[in-house]
């Protein structure tokens, strides 16, 4: 399956491998080609070189022409192969440019941005020019998309924290751990659900530490055991102190130890 929108660019494509020597200091010192037009002249002077050592051996017209056409079927194998790798190349190039636009499209949709100017049309530049060009715009929106996606995933870790607290159903809009809308409206609707929810969780925390403070101080003051039920031992169990000294809840969750906030 492709990856979520915003994650995962096309990789650029490299260069068709070249052979011989390719050390630093060879690469210094090759001569810069832009055509062919030496080609010729180095096949003729090939071709007098191997006249003069073939003469010499006493090759027949018969084997030098087997042996040039040897020669010949090299060349002509090493220019195809070589052209074959530059189109494959190439293909590369077109791929990853699809890819990418296609990612940007699926990006912004999931945003509900419009898709950046010039993403959709063909480009006049290079492929390479091309590609830079939509990686830039490819990056700025997962960035984008993944700032949004962190966003929500707090907001939702939140929201399922508070629910099981609280003993509540999570509502379906909230319970998918994928969010594929990327919108500001649904990052808004997901943070406010989880102000909502932190809210009503500090509520009945006030409000459940008030009431195990005067149980607490009624099961003191009647004397009774602190094991001479569940929820009495559950009650004495359930308040701690914090780093700055106050009363707190143990737990939000019931324990055999703590009576939690929950509806129950």
């Amino acid at each position: 399956p492709p990856p979520p929108a915003g994650q995962g660019l096309a990789p650029r494509p490299s260069m068709a491998p070249l052979t011989g020597d390719l050390s630093p200091s060879r690469l210094s010192t090759m001569p810069t080609v832009t055509d062919l037009s030496t080609l010729p002249p180095l096949l003729e002077q090939t071709r007098s070189s191997l006249d003069q050592i073939w003469s010499q051996v006493g090759y027949s017209d018969v084997e030098k022409g087997a042996q040039l056409s040897a020669l010949m079927d090299s060349i002509r194998n090493l220019c195809e192969k070589k052209v074959q790798e530059e189109e494959a190349v190439m293909e590369q190039f077109k791929h990853a440019i699809d890819e990418t636009r296609k990612e940007i499209i699926e990006t912004s949709n999931a945003l509900h941005r419009p898709v950046p100017d010039g993403v959709l049309s063909a480009s006049e530049g290079t492929l390479t020019e091309s590609l830079e060009s939509l990686t830039d715009v490819a990056e700025s929106l997962r960035s984008t998309a993944q700032g949004a996606r962190t966003r929500i995933k707090a907001a939702r870790d939140t929201i399922m924290n508070s629910h099981a607290a609280l003993g509540t159903e999570v509502p379906d809009t909230f319970s998918s751990s994928a969010a594929e809308d990327l919108s500001d409206a649904v990052v808004g609707s997901y943070e406010g659900h989880a102000r909502d929810m932190a809210d009503k969780v500090a509520t009945r925390v006030d409000a459940v530490k008030g009431l195990v403070v005067d149980c607490q101080n009624l099961i003191r003051e009647l004397q009774i055991e602190a094991d001479a039920s569940d929820l009495d031992r559950r009650v004495m169990g359930s308040l701690a102190t914090d780093e700055e000294g106050r009363t707190t809840l143990k737990s939000m969750v019931a324990g055999e130890t703590s009576v939690g906030i929950g509806g129950e």
